[in-house]
């Protein structure tokens, strides 16, 4: 389990973050009648303590992949493990789990200020540095506190090294709960004092996380095809291997050059590593050297791509389809659409926060200037009046302003590829027809488009409306006959046509 730590104020706006379009399940509600009144009853538990500056302490706690769902029990467990470790028990507390990801995770967040004394938790003791590098840093219990001698102890207060002491609890739950175990900093120092780090390639963790083939694994039977004397026969062994052989380019002023080689793995094109990571000695499998150990007369590597590998991409197999480069040119306008949304996102937050940053300066600038006019003991009961009736209505107003002003410029998401295809591949049952039934295609016009019967309709050219609705625009698809045209050659004409109408 990984968890993540936020320290704020803000309930409000967490609940709106957690809850609002999001697939959630509300797992427990400690302190707070319900989800939609936590942020107010929260808040005014908060507002018993003027001093403190983090009210709000919320934790994602995300559990591995390989661990499958975790039941509700179990959530519930390590939300009172990680409250009891922040020193939290019986603060107001919520617990949310997330299903939006391909990982379970949830989301506790507590109220700091405890509504029985109106304080955050008192401070505890803690060995100092030097004495806790063995053990890692948590509370002294109250035996371990006579046993400690003072010169190796101190008062902290309750978030104190709070993550890394999350960090342990998570390594206490992963055992107790029998989930994958990760690596405690405890345990990652005594392997630096072994020497023992990083002997495991970055790349063989990823094969073990992921399931894919370890290609290093395979490292002798990889260089016995790279050292062939020809390209032929190199990418020929290594397709015995079910292994490929890609070119790696970088753009630069002069084109495109070539700068290596990389290994792919045929089942997941993802799988990759640079075939010179398989040198050894004198042998290398750099680009240079690669070309460098040809047999003579042998042709280079782009002279046996462009005679043997011609790309065509009308006549190749694994060209993509119509509906597929439709695709691709929607997600590309999602993308500038998203870039430009983020622009205006960076720039709305920094007025925001001048905005609140401004609200709060004035707000303090009217409390000190009524306390002047009070008694000295009627202001504490002032202070809360005014953080209750005042400051918390006129904080709540803006920042709700703020978020209707961001709202224009909120994440979309993007449809997918299965999505797209479900929704606009043509789905027309193949019919047997006789040889002598068979006639020449016949034109068939549809509004302002025309095309063959018979031929799969052209992939729908799409805009996106400010809904984020995908709408079929006939008005790029005017002045376009299919007539005598495949569909590949009529998506290039419309795709002509966008461009010559500044799209």
């Amino acid at each position: 389990m990984i968890p993540k730590l936020t320290k704020g104020a803000d309930f409000a706006g967490l609940i709106h973050y957690l809850v609002t379009d999001r697939d959630h399940e509300v797992l427990d509600l400690h302190g707070v009648s319900s989800i939609e009144m936590a942020p107010a009853e929260m808040a005014n538990i908060a507002a018993l303590n003027s001093r403190a500056k983090v009210k709000l302490l919320h934790l994602s706690v995300s559990a591995a992949i390989e661990d499958g769902e975790l039941n509700r029990e179990q959530w519930l467990s390590i939300a009172d493990a990680m409250g009891a470790t922040a020193g939290l028990t019986n603060h107001p507390r919520v617990v949310i789990r997330h299903r939006d990801k391909a990982y379970d995770h949830s989301h506790i967040f507590w109220c700091t200020i405890s509504p029985e004394t109106g304080r955050t938790p008192s401070k505890s003791w803690f060995l100092k540095k030097g004495s806790a590098a063995d053990c890692g840093p948590h509370i002294l219990t109250a035996d371990q506190v006579l046993a400690v001698p003072g010169n190796e102890r101190a008062l902290r207060s309750y978030d104190f090294r709070l993550l890394a002491r999350l960090q342990n609890c998570a390594r206490r739950m992963e055992r107790a709960m029998g989930l994958r175990q990760l690596r405690s900093p405890q345990g990652l120092r005594e392997d630096r004092i072994k020497g023992l780090r990083n002997q495991i390639p970055a790349k063989s963790k990823l094969v073990e996380r992921t399931g894919d083939r370890d290609l290093m694994a395979l490292a002798d039977d990889i260089r016995a095809a790279l050292v062939r004397t020809s390209w032929g026969e190199r990418v020929e062994s290594l397709m015995l291997l079910d292994l490929g052989l890609e070119a790696v380019f970088r753009e630069t002023s002069k084109g495109a050059q070539r700068r290596g080689f990389v290994i792919v793995d045929r089942r997941n094109q993802k799988n990759r590593i640079k075939a010179s990571a398989f040198d050894s000695g004198q042998t290398k499998f750099g680009a240079s050297a690669l070309e460098r150990s040809l047999k003579p007369g042998a042709p280079s590597y782009q002279e046996w791509r462009n005679k043997y590998c011609p790309v065509d991409r009308r006549k190749s197999s694994d060209a993509p389809s119509d509906l597929k480069e439709s695709y691709s040119w929607m997600v590309e306008q999602h993308r500038l659409r998203e870039d430009a949304k983020r622009i205006e996102r960076k720039r709305l937050r920094k007025i925001h926060l001048a905005e609140v940053k401004r609200l709060r300066r004035e707000l303090m600038r009217q409390r000190q200037k009524t306390a002047q006019t009070l008694k000295s003991s009627e202001r504490r009961a002032f202070y809360r009046h005014f953080s209750v009736a005042i400051r918390a209505p006129a904080l709540a107003e803006l920042l709700a302003t703020q978020r209707a002003e961001r709202r224009a410029f909120a994440v979309e998401r993007c449809v997918t590829w299965i999505e797209y295809k479900a929704r606009y591949e043509p789905r027309q049952p193949i019919q047997a027809q006789s040889p002598s039934s068979r006639s020449r295609p016949k034109l068939v016009s549809t509004g302002s488009t025309s095309y063959q019967r018979g031929m799969s309709s052209p992939a729908p050219d799409l805009e996106t409306d400010r809904d984020g609705k995908f709408e079929t625009s006939d008005r790029d698809l005017g002045n376009v006959s299919g007539e005598g045209l495949s569909a590949y050659e009529l998506l290039i004409a419309q795709q002509n046509l966008r461009q010559s109408r500044g799209r």
